[in-house]
């Protein structure tokens, strides 16, 4: 994650004026540097070759300029040279600032900051900034703060918390899309995915991506004016980010093949045959809803990866019906006490006598509960599929035939389901 002109903006939005630069924001920032030399008479123009970087963050009271507030128009030519990525001026003298410096930022696109607080303290910030910086940069510092949102415990107001700790520029209306990857990319291939994406169209002040628990999580805001298209995303992720990143078969990203429905063709899958899983959550306005959608690309990601009905797609939570309502109930005990109590006796009696009844029933639920499409699509006689709905009704007590009836046996199907794909069962 990198740390942008932006975050810093927001992070003191009450103590600074923007004043020039306003199309450098994106800018990012590597470290924080101080220009003054108020005290050292004779080393006027030292400051050009001493103290700068590229990507830095300047601070400044201008003291040294109190005679000459030409130097600042200087200073600011001096640090578009050198790459600095934003000066703040603590203007303690309320010199004037030249036209013609401002004019040259906003030409060089170099943000210019104005301290109007009494309580913005350079040491304070340079500390702040740096640690924080150096938060970003840590790669398991934005899965840490995932994890902190997805507690079941997480209030609201820490979920948003944690969403802003990754990125403070984060709009409020958010969508996450998550690919699962076969292994943990190593730190070169992340370096090469981290820089596709920052090439991409995915790539904002408002975006995030993240490598998290063995896959890619991408994070897209906008204003909530504005709308996200899912769909694009998940192309961009494909064409942009992965393909661009050039990673290569056996369990690293692929390409995907999204089409614009969201579905993956048959004929886009990597080296190993197999198309990496990709899902995608529901668009959320409000970043209290961040944990929820981060639930809905994860849970998603795994049906795309697991589930029979939904393997090797990619797919969008809004795609997935009536698992949309269950999946954040079937952890509960007592979710899974129904399922075990209708499916266990089936898997029992399948284990005993080589059975096909599980197989049968999803196939009927699958097939509208039409016997003679679900005869069709298992090879079988229509009267062998009529007998293993009856030997269903048998075990469980429940006929399939019956609707009322067959609508339990459904739901307890579809929560085991749930729970074989994430892992519960």
């Amino acid at each position: 994650m990198l740390y942008t002109v932006s975050d810093f903006q927001r992070l003191y939005a009450d103590s600074l004026r923007l004043v020039a630069g306003q199309g450098g924001l994106a800018r990012t920032i590597d470290e924080v540097g101080i220009l003054d030399y108020e005290l050292m008479p004779g080393l006027r123009d030292k400051y050009q070759r001493k103290n700068l970087a590229p990507r830095q963050l300047v601070l400044s009271t201008f003291l040294y300029a109190k005679d000459d507030p030409y130097l600042i128009g200087e200073a600011v030519r001096t640090l578009v040279a050198e790459g600095a990525s934003a000066l703040v001026i603590k203007n303690a003298l309320h010199l004037p600032l030249p036209e013609s410096a401002l004019r040259y930022a906003n030409a060089r696109n170099l943000p210019l900051f104005v301290v109007q607080s009494d309580g913005f303290f350079f040491d304070q910030v340079i500390v702040e900034v740096t640690g924080r910086i150096r938060d970003l940069g840590s790669a398991s510092f934005a899965a840490n703060q995932i994890d902190l949102a997805l507690r079941e415990d997480a209030s609201p107001r820490e979920v948003r918390g944690c969403a802003l700790a990754i990125n403070p520029s984060f709009e409020e209306r958010v969508a996450c899309l998550y690919l699962r990857l076969d292994e943990e990319p190593d730190p070169q291939e992340l370096s090469r995915i981290e820089a596709a994406f920052l090439r991409s169209s995915l790539a904002g002040v408002g975006s995030a991506l993240v490598c998290y628990h063995r896959g890619i999580l991408a994070i897209v805001t906008t204003d909530p004016e504005e709308r996200i298209d899912l769909a694009g995303c998940m192309e961009v992720l494909r064409s942009e980010v992965l393909a661009g990143a050039g990673a290569s078969a056996g369990g690293r990203p692929q390409p995907l093949g999204v089409t614009a429905g969201g579905s993956l063709p048959s004929e886009a899958t990597p080296g190993n045959g197999r198309p990496q899983p990709l899902g995608a959550s529901s668009v959320h306005l409000g970043l209290e809803d961040f944990a929820q959608a981060l639930h809905e690309a994860l849970w998603t990601s795994a049906f795309a990866g697991q589930d029979d009905m939904h393997a090797g797609r990619s797919l969008r939570f809004d795609a997935l019906g009536v698992e949309k309502a269950l999946l954040p109930f079937v952890g509960s005990s007592q979710m899974a006490g129904y399922s075990h109590s209708l499916m266990e006796p089936l898997k029992e009696f399948d284990a005993a006598h080589e059975g096909q009844l599980m197989a049968t029933l999803a196939c009927f639920l699958r097939e509208g509960q039409s016997v003679g499409r679900c005869a069709q699509e298992l090879g079988q006689h229509q009267n062998t599929i009529r007998y293993r709905l009856d030997r269903v009704a048998q075990v469980t007590g429940l006929s399939p035939r019956k609707s009322e009836q067959m609508e339990q046996l459904a739901l307890a199907w579809r929560v085991m389901r749930c729970r074989e794909v994430l892992g519960l069962d």
